[in-house]
């Protein structure tokens, strides 16, 4: 959105906050910003996404190449990973693509390594892929609820490790994990035990992690999204609005 577009609230909390606002879009329209991203670059930077091929990681990929940095596309669906780095690709981006199984600790620690040797470095890495079995407690199996954990918990650690395996020789680095607001509230709407424990569990890992390499310069965070209209809630979708 281009900043001289950027609405105010109509009835901002503070004037003081208000007055702020203002400042920001005067000078984004000062300095002739198209984008945010003009002020949020990463050229030069070299950028890992889990799970890059659909949905919010498809979304990740475009927007880190956007800002400048080159990309390595890791899924198991070789099909739309194939999909986004075409597309990428065609609009300039410097792209890589893995097929990986996320859960697969030797597969990680490899396309990880071959990602630092192919560009010389691994700055950002974004641990998006994740699955969701939406059964009741009851019904749930416990190699569904293995399956989960598999991929929503133990892939975010490996790919955690590999990445700061090749960021701690320089002293920095980015580590970004998608979470989930259900991994905060526990959900309502239908019961997916696996997926709320296994969410909440990242929550706790990254504040882990945070802490553990902080002073080795490299920052763990997470984000919490809500619904985002993706392939992995369109089955949801059908049901009405959520």
């Amino acid at each position: 959105m281009p900043p001289e577009s950027i609405g105010l609230c109509s009835s901002p909390p503070s004037a003081r906050f208000n007055n702020q606002i203002l400042s920001i879009v005067e000078v984004s329209v000062a300095d002739g910003m198209k984008t945010p991203l003009n002020r949020f670059r990463l050229d030069g930077l070299v950028a890992i996404v889990t799970g890059g091929g659909n949905g919010i990681g498809r979304a990740t990929a475009e927007i880190l190449v956007e800002a400048g940095a080159a990309v390595a596309l890791i899924d198991c669906d070789e099909r739309a990973v194939e999909n986004t780095k075409v597309a990428l690709l065609a609009a300039g981006a410097q792209v890589g693509a893995y097929i990986v199984d996320v859960t697969d600790e030797a597969a990680i620690e490899a396309s990880f390594a071959s990602v630092d040797h192919q560009w010389g470095r691994l700055d950002i890495l974004v641990n998006n892929a994740g699955i969701s079995i939406r059964h009741p407690t009851m019904e749930l199996s416990l190699a569904d609820w293995n399956s989960v954990v598999a991929v929503n918990m133990t892939a975010v650690f490996l790919g955690c490790r590999a990445a700061a395996r090749h960021m701690l020789r320089r002293g920095t680095g980015s580590i970004v994990n998608t979470a989930s607001i259900m991994g905060l509230s526990g959900g309502g709407l239908y019961p997916n035990v696996s997926y709320q424990a296994t969410k909440g569990g990242v929550v706790s890992l990254i504040r882990a992690l945070a802490i553990e390499w902080a002073r080795q310069g490299i920052r763990v965070n997470a984000v919490a999204p809500t619904w985002v209209k993706t392939q992995f809630i369109a089955s949801l979708t059908v049901l009405g609005p959520l």
